[in-house]
């Protein structure tokens, strides 16, 4: 499915007149859908110019807050089943939308505090968004590590869990470095370790543990040459393995991990839940947005006092041009107010021409400068292509 858009027409010469008109020009092509639009508090014309263009930034980043949610919830959930919004598909949370008057009042509230409050909203969303993101990183990060040193290569693991006191010869001047050497250094390491610097006890070097692709090694020297030793073993690019003594035993190491599980295991059902729920709320503010945006654009276009029909569009597969097209050529005689024209000059300077009508959008751009007002409305990533 390709994404949804709203179609915003003059009132020919009511609203209703206009509907009958647009369902029966699409009529056998796609299905046009009344989209109520209250009146909203227009204020003057800077006011309405200014909320114009800022909406179209907010919309943005409404869109990107909406994804991040719902990219959660799919790699929580492991499922591909479409979203719903208050158990609504998508497609019926656009065309049955009803404008939240406790909400946002239209007799009180100007188009800017409209605009506001719904930015705010998701705001204080997205900010949650990332803590809690960032709490659950920290958990599976620490998680991550336990398992590393439980179960990783030699280069990680703790030593705890390989070494034994007989691996150590520790005394006033004497004490033991450990390195880990990859399979294919160990000839070279062999045939050099005791000459790297002076004050190393001749044949010492012992193996004290392997894996699949390292062996570590111990070996004895002098405490006073112990610096120098490590930066010769990293010229080699060997790594030195410090033990210090921590008192973690693999039992301490099993407990932390299980500890670590179980609080994943909780913060991912609170947070599923709290994605469920701000993408609800997330979902109805961009769609209050995008109908603002409808509202300003139609004052615009078409002038007060304001007298519009709005209708969505849910077309099937590479059914947009052909829509859009008809649409154009049949209402190709109206015109660019003399506002509408300024904004469309200064804004489309890069637009291509439609092949149909002469008329022009800016690709990549929702807003597309065709004889109506036209909205693109790409309710879910996962919808938009897979029909």
């Amino acid at each position: 499915m390709e994404p949804y858009f709203i179609v915003s027409l003059p009132g020919m010469p009511q609203p209703s007149d206009t509907l009958k008109n647009i369902q029966s020009t699409l009529s056998g092509i796609e299905r046009a859908y009344p989209i109520n639009v209250p009146t909203l508090k227009v204020g003057t014309l800077d006011n309405l110019l200014n909320v114009a263009d800022s909406v179209e930034k907010t919309d943005q980043f409404i869109q990107q807050v909406c994804y991040k949610i719902e990219k959660q919830i799919y790699e929580f959930q492991k499922s591909d089943a479409p979203l719903k919004v208050k158990g609504k598909t998508m497609a019926d949370t656009l065309t049955q939308f009803e404008w939240d008057d406790s909400k946002y009042t239209p007799k009180t509230m100007s188009l800017s505090q409209i605009a506001d409050a719904i930015t705010s909203e998701v705001g204080s969303i997205d900010v949650q968004m990332k803590e809690k993101t960032m709490e659950f990183n920290q958990t599976k990060n620490q998680l991550t590590a336990v398992t590393r040193r439980a179960t990783g290569t030699l280069s990680v693991r703790s030593l705890q869990d390989l070494l034994t006191e007989q691996d150590f010869i520790q005394s006033e001047k004497l004490t033991t470095l450990f390195v880990v050497v990859p399979k294919t250094g160990t000839k070279e390491w062999t045939q050099s370790y005791e000459t790297l610097t002076e004050r190393v006890v001749p044949r010492s070097g012992r193996i004290v543990a392997e894996d699949e692709q390292s062996t570590m090694y111990s070996i004895v020297m002098f405490k006073n040459v112990v610096e120098e030793y490590k930066q010769k073993v990293r010229e080699m690019r060997f790594q030195v393995r410090e033990f210090v003594q921590s008192g973690e035993t693999s039992e301490r190491a099993e407990q932390e991990k299980e500890r670590l599980e179980k609080l994943m295991q909780e913060q991912v059902g609170d947070f599923i839940k709290w994605c469920l729920v701000s993408y609800d709320v997330a979902i109805n503010c961009w769609i209050h947005l995008k109908i603002l945006r409808v509202f300003t654009e139609s004052v615009l276009r078409f002038a007060l006092p304001p007298n519009f029909q709005a209708v969505a569009i849910l077309p099937g597969k590479k059914m947009t041009k052909r829509v859009i097209d008809v649409l154009c050529e049949k209402y190709k005689s109206l015109a660019f107010t003399p506002l509408e024209q300024s904004r469309y000059n200064s804004s489309s300077s890069s637009s291509s021409s439609s092949s149909s009508s002469s008329s022009k959008s800016a690709e990549g751009d929702d807003i597309a400068f065709y004889p109506f007002v036209y909205i693109q409305t790409p309710l879910l990533q996962r919808m938009l292509f897979d029909k």
